[in-house]
């Protein structure tokens, strides 16, 4: 999926903006990140129900396709996202320290790891490796295999989103 680099923006524009707009504080971090995995949600579904019936190649084109459309909505959008140039902000005062801010996303990406084997290992991970090794086998199974690759696709998409927000958080610059 080439969209996720559209994802991952989402996520640091969404911290970006909040933090340019309001007053740089957690709460303002929290709706970024909390409208940008909304945003992020609503998009990867309509994505995934579009797309996710196609096979290899198609896949790859309409992403990449909604990917560059995105890319020209930010760059066209100067006055919200900065542009070419980018967006400059301030973070929390909590998250000035360098340090502070390092462990803390430590922790978060870490949580996230976790979070990530946790998926892998539960029964619709292992869903997911059946549908990876045999899509038509699964398939005769009884899995239904659209709305399974959706949701890994909504998902990935939404973990896309946090890690952008961690990224534009620790530089403070998107």
């Amino acid at each position: 999926s080439f969209a996720h680099t559209m994802f991952f923006g989402i996520g640091a524009y969404g911290v970006a903006i909040a933090c340019t707009r309001l007053e740089p504080s957690l709460g303002a971090v929290a709706l970024g990140v909390g409208v940008a995995l909304v945003v992020s949600l609503l998009l990867s579904l309509l994505i995934g129900l579009f797309s996710l019936r196609v096979r290899a190649i198609f896949f790859a084109m309409i992403t990449l396709a909604v990917a560059s459309a995105f890319l020209s909505l930010a760059s066209q959008l100067s006055d919200l996202t900065g542009g070419e140039d980018g967006l400059t902000f301030k973070v929390p005062e909590l998250l000035q320290d360098r340090v502070v801010a390092y462990y803390l996303l430590f922790t978060t990406a870490a949580l996230l790891v976790l979070m990530l084997l946790r998926i892998v290992n539960s029964p619709f991970g292992r869903v997911l490796q059946a549908i990876r090794e045999n899509d038509f086998r699964a398939e005769a199974i009884g899995y239904r295999t659209v709305v399974y690759r959706t949701l890994a696709s909504v998902l990935s998409a939404l973990f896309a989103t946090l890690a952008g927000a961690l990224l534009a958080i620790w530089l403070r610059y998107n």
